[in-house]
């Protein structure tokens, strides 16, 4: 699942926070590992995003993946967050 503020395609999706579809998605499937393309860290505090992926982990039993790095400046520089 992408994790994106902005719409990188024309999918309703691309819109959608990725840790509320994933839970989602978890909730609904057994055997799916469920993860985001890539978290940048610019957007989300470290805390709260183990937090989640940790709260995603349980949801689904232990198939959540945390994908991190340093993101893109299109997700960022359209709300004043420095690149």
């Amino acid at each position: 699942m992408a994790d994106h503020l902005v719409g990188i395609a024309v999918r309703r999706f691309d819109f959608l926070d990725a840790c509320n579809v994933l839970s989602a998605m978890a909730m609904k499937t057994k055997r799916l590992k469920l993860g985001s393309c890539v978290t940048d860290l610019q957007r989300k505090h470290p805390a709260v995003l183990a937090q989640t992926t940790m709260t995603l982990d349980h949801l689904s039993n232990g198939r959540a993946i945390l994908g991190i790095g340093a993101g893109e400046a299109m997700n960022m520089d359209p709300y004043g967050i420095i690149f």
